[in-house]
Parts: C-alpha cells; sequence; structure tokens
C-alpha cells in the first residue's frame, strides 16, 4: 500500500443557487401532453390533456440526496392538482455523481432509466419511469451546463429509516411518560399498556425490516429470472448493460475505507488535526505517513483478507441481479401511488432508486439493512431476520419455478442450497461490510461535517403511511411523532453504534459452533478485531504524541503525491 492523496471532491453548492437548475423542459405543459410522456401519464391515472400549469413545487425533501430531486405539480386551468412528479437531475456540479456505470454522467442517468423501465415491465414495484433527457437549458438561465434527468411518479411517503426513526424515539417519549410519579391502579395501569405498546412498536419495526427484506428477494429473483431468459428488446439490452465490479474492487473498497477510518479515529484521539490532513480547500485527503506505517505492517494480511471477501462476494451460487444500495431510505409505503399492469408481490412496500442496480451477491444485498445503526439490531436478532429471509426467498423462487411449469428458469441463481454456508458468507460479509460503512461515515465526518451537521441537526415533518399503527391502548399514548430529530445520522453517533455491532458480531463469529472457519476465514477475523482493539484501546497508549506532531508537519512539507 501507499501512503498520499486521496482524491475526494468535496464541492459544495449554495442552497439558494439549487433552484436554478431546473431544466427548462420541466415546466412546458405541452411536454407532457403528447407522445410517449402523455401515454403514461395516461396509464398511471393523470389526463395529460387537461395538464395547462405546471407548478415548480418546492425541493423532494428526501434526506442527504445527492443529485437535485424536485416535486413536479401538474394542474389544469381551475388549479387543480392533476398529480405530481419527482425530477431527479443530475449536474456537474454536484458534489458526487453517482452513476452505476462509473461513465459520463448521461449515461449513468440512462442506465438508471432503463432499469426503472425493466422494472415496470416486470412489475417490481418502483415508481413509474416517465422519460429521460438531456437538457443545457434552464429554467432560471444560469450557465450552460448539461444535465441529465430522469422522471418519475412522485412518493408521498416517508422512507423506511424514517419510520424507524419514529418508532424508537416513540419508545423514548413512551418511556419518558412512565417515568412520572402515577400513584395506585391507574398509574399501575399506564404502566401495563406502556410495556404492551412499546411491544407493538418493536413489532411493528421488526415489520418493516422483514417487508424490505421481502422485497429484496422479490426484485433479486424476478429480475435474475427473467434476465436468464431475454424476450424483448428492453431485457437484452439491460443485460447487455449490467454493471458488475471489477475483480478487484472489494480489495480496494477495504483499504480505502479502512484508511479514512484510521484517520478519523487518529484524528478523535487528538493524535492529528483535520487541519493537517486536508489540502486544497478540503478538496482532498492527505494520508499521514503514521496511518500509512500502520497499515503497511498488516499489507500481506489485509491483502489476503480482503481478497477472501471479494471471493466470498463472488461465490457464483449467489450472483444475482441486486439493486446494489439497499439502504432503509430507498424503501417506502405506498398504497395508493401508480402502478402499471403487473405487481410482483402483494406488499405495498416499494424500491426506488436504479443507480447501482447491477450483478451482485444475494447475501450482501441485504446487509445494508440488517447492520443498519438505525435499526442497531443485536447479532442473533439479524441472524434469525436473515435465516427466515433466506427461507422466504426460496419459497418465492419455487412459486415462480411453478409458473414458468417447472422450467428452469433461475440459472445459477440458488437459494437456500447451504444453509449453514450461507450464514458463515453473511456473518463474514456483515464485518466487511461494517467497516466500509464506518469508513464512509468517516468520510463524510472529515470532508462535509459543517453541511451534514446542518442536515441532521434539523427536524423533519413525520407524518406516517397508516396512523392505524401509531394508536395505541389509552392516554397519553394516543398520539404522533410530528418532528423526528436526526441525532442517530450523526457521525460520531453512527461510528460508535457501527463499532459496538462489530465488536459484537465478531465476538459471536469467533465462538460459534454453528460452522468451521477456514484458516484464512480465521485470519481475517482476528486481523479485524486486533485492528479494532488497537484504535479504540491501545493508540494513545503507545504513541508519542509529539513525534506524531513532528511527523504531521514534514508530511504535510512534503506534500506526498502517491494516489490510491
Amino acid at each position: 500500500m501507499q501512503g498520499g492523496f486521496i482524491a475526494i471532491k468535496n464541492m459544495q453548492i449554495d442552497k439558494e443557487s439549487i433552484e436554478q437548475y431546473r431544466p427548462k423542459l420541466l415546466y412546458d405543459e405541452n411536454y407532457y401532453r403528447s407522445g410517449r410522456v402523455a401515454e403514461i401519464l395516461e396509464r398511471i391515472g393523470i389526463n395529460p390533456l387537461r395538464v395547462t400549469r405546471v407548478v415548480p413545487s418546492k425541493r423532494g425533501d428526501m434526506l442527504f440526496n445527492r443529485s437535485f430531486l424536485f416535486r413536479i405539480s401538474l394542474e389544469d386551468n381551475q388549479k387543480e392538482t392533476l398529480g405530481t412528479l419527482f425530477a431527479k437531475v443530475y449536474h456537474p456540479h454536484k458534489p458526487t455523481i453517482p452513476t452505476s456505470r462509473k461513465k459520463r454522467l448521461n449515461l449513468g442517468q440512462e442506465y438508471q432509466y432503463n432499469l426503472m423501465k425493466f422494472w415496470n415491465e416486470l412489475g417490481i414495484p418502483s415508481p413509474i419511469a416517465i422519460d429521460y433527457f438531456e437538457s443545457t437549458e434552464y429554467a432560471d438561465n444560469v450557465a450552460q451546463y448539461k444535465t441529465s434527468t430522469l422522471l418519475m411518479s412522485a412518493f408521498n411517503s416517508p422512507t423506511l429509516d424514517l419510520d424507524v426513526i419514529a418508532v424508537d424515539q416513540l419508545i423514548k417519549r413512551i418511556n419518558d411518560i412512565t417515568k412520572a410519579p402515577f400513584i395506585g391502579e391507574r398509574g399501575l395501569l399506564i404502566r401495563d399498556n406502556a410495556a404492551k405498546d412499546i411491544k407493538t412498536l418493536e413489532q411493528f419495526k421488526l415489520n418493516i425490516v422483514r417487508s424490505a427484506l421481502d422485497t429484496i428477494n422479490y426484485v433479486s429473483i424476478y429480475c435474475t429470472s427473467t434476465l436468464s431468459n431475454p424476450e424483448s428488446d428492453l431485457v437484452k439490452k439491460v443485460k447487455d448493460s449490467l454493471y458488475k465490479h471489477p475483480s478487484d474492487y472489494y480489495v480496494e473498497k477495504g483499504f480505502y475505507y479502512l484508511k479514512i477510518a484510521s484517520i478519523w479515529f487518529l484524528i478523535k484521539n487528538g493524535i492529528l488535526s483535520l487541519d493537517s490532513i486536508k489540502k486544497q480547500n478540503g478538496d482532498y485527503i492527505i494520508i499521514p505517513p503514521q496511518v500509512k506505517d500502520f497499515l503497511d505492517k498488516y499489507n500481506d494480511k489485509l491483502k489476503r483478507s480482503f481478497s477472501l471477501v471479494s471471493n466470498l462476494h463472488r461465490n457464483i451460487l449467489f450472483e444475482s441481479f441486486v439493486q446494489g444500495d439497499e439502504y432503509l431510505h430507498h424503501f417506502y409505503y405506498d398504497k395508493n401511488g401508480p402502478m402499471l399492469e403487473k405487481k410482483v408481490s402483494n406488499s405495498d412496500l416499494k424500491i426506488f432508486d436504479s443507480s447501482y442496480g447491477m450483478l451482485g451477491s444475494f447475501i450482501r444485498s441485504k446487509l445494508p439493512i440488517l447492520v443498519s445503526h438505525l435499526l442497531n439490531f443485536d447479532y442473533l436478532t439479524t441472524k434469525k431476520l436473515f435465516e427466515e429471509s433466506q427461507n422466504n426467498a426460496n419459497s418465492i423462487a419455487n412459486e415462480l419455478k411453478k409458473v414458468h411449469l417447472g422450467k428452469e428458469v433461475l440459472g445459477n441463481f440458488s437459494i437456500n442450497s447451504k444453509p449453514i454456508e450461507e450464514s458463515k458468507i453473511f456473518d463474514l460479509l456483515s464485518v466487511y461490510e461494517l467497516i466500509n460503512t464506518i469508513g464512509l461515515y468517516a468520510k463524510q465526518d472529515i470532508l462535509n461535517a459543517d453541511a451534514w451537521r446542518q442536515s441532521i441537526e434539523r427536524k423533519v415533518e413525520y407524518v406516517p403511511t397508516n396512523p392505524e399503527l401509531f394508536k395505541f391502548s389509552q392516554e397519553p399514548y394516543n398520539f404522533l411523532p410530528f418532528d423526528l430529530t436526526l441525532e442517530r445520522y450523526s457521525s460520531e453517533k453512527a461510528i460508535d453504534l457501527m463499532l459496538q455491532n462489530l465488536i459484537s458480531r465478531i465476538d459471536h463469529i469467533s465462538k460459534t459452533k454453528d460452522y468451521q472457519l477456514s484458516p484464512p476465514e480465521r485470519e481475517f477475523v482476528d486481523l479485524i478485531k486486533e485492528l479494532i482493539e488497537y484504535y479504540t484501546k491501545t493508540f494513545n497508549q503507545n504513541t508519542n504524541v509529539s513525534s506524531l506532531k513532528q511527523e504531521r508537519a514534514l508530511s504535510d512539507q512534503q506534500q506526498v503525491k502517491s494516489v490510491i
């Protein structure tokens, strides 16, 4: 491994200027009244001929979105709202452009559009893809940069991360109420009802996760099945363009986020200052020599460990179509939203964001939810939910085979063929997932601390999709949480929770009798355990702070040029 600069652009856009980047075409009523756009609007219940007014409503209220997201209200000449759409606009000025093709901006956006159309054609519960176009004409005549826009049906429901946060905050409110000095039978009744209500909320939280995991199952199984026997031109196009990570992706990613996490821990331990590792107005992170030297000592072990992880991801038994970014904020409930003719499940839960749709690991696709710090489930709960989800996937696959009259449509997509092996792969990949997510939050805290803090310090209005779920046994619990706080998105809070999760998970893996770890797998687990202990317990004790300060100053003068 080499030290040096980690090139991460950290461009910021003035909030007041964001509205300028609305493509002009979106606000032309004629655009919605003819052609393919009009045809799709009619199919989802919007009469295009009545559209006489397009209202540039507020930006979409998605949290931490990396594209410009606008709500588009379509009205008639009586100012009656006919429907609302979402426009997802990618622009060169945006700090991060998460195109799954890793190519030009327009290709990434077009890739998402084709995948969304594929989901719609197949009946995957998701927003309806309406159109994709490129433009250099903006509503406010700002400087001419090319943008690409994906237009889709809108949803007005909170995403599942907000549902989970609402449940936890409501549990806290109920617990706080029970601490009041209630006396006599009324006090006993309140406490008894509080226990019942908390149990109901905890069950609701579990059901949220089960619904998300089942949706992942449906997406993977039905998409994999259809892609194995392409019939339509669209399916052939999607199959030919599906993204797949290069062979060294997981090795490089593991090194990358481990370096970032290492720097973050050094900063929090007071060994490094934030200014000492940032260059060019915060656009780059300098890898200080103490991080390089420390990780160099583990270079061979890390290469073997991350290569092991890469092989686990690429185990052919688990290679399938995956959404690729399966976090709670990419799911929402929508009973009344538009859906095309087909529907592969009876669930009201929908998945969105096709940015990262690819061929990948079916097991890994469930990890971003199950090890989420927002849920903060213990090891045994996540394991139980995973095994339950795999069994459900097996049932879905068998149902699909029956529909196809026994025809072998799943190709190499194998589910639950080796439960013990799956369990071990799940455990090992969960360790890797947590390392990467810790590194991701560390990067946010190093580069975007102020902007990130502003995002999480504001309160978010919350209106649940189904208010009945939040009605309880009696007052004072018959209320809804309308304003959510987002402290769990705090980098320090998130990393602390994930670190606790990681320590507990490694302890269980080390002691389990459910399966045997191979020597490389044992080396991986022991190595991560050693790194955690070093950064969280022994660093300050074993380090000469003044010496490191001198090394840091020397590093700034030398301006190391190697790049990862």
